[in-house]
């Protein structure tokens, strides 16, 4: 599909989060002063006021561990997974 206006080739980009125990896990850059990027929202939620919206769940598989392990591991990975990391073609919420 070409663009209208620019004859550029129209492209979608795609967020995505991980939902553990009810719980929806995304990465994200952004936010002055904040030091992670691991961030929790309701699933499939989006704020009225963002530009994009849900398509779709695609199940991953399931996991063994608690909801406080999960929280654990969550806590190990936010010291690489912080706000400065985050890279939008190298490192963003689809790596995550």
């Amino acid at each position: 599909k070409e663009s209208a206006n620019r004859g550029i080739p129209a492209f979608q980009i795609f967020h995505s989060g991980v939902e553990v125990h009810g719980t929806e896990y995304v990465f994200g850059g952004g936010g002055a002063g904040l030091s992670t990027g691991i961030f929790t929202q309701r699933p499939k939620w989006m704020p009225s006021s963002a530009p994009w919206k849900y398509k779709e769940s695609i199940s991953l598989g399931f996991t063994n561990l608690s909801k406080n392990e999960v929280g654990g591991v969550l806590r190990e990975m936010k010291s690489e997974w912080t706000n400065s990391t985050y890279d939008l073609t190298g490192k963003n919420c689809n790596h995550f």
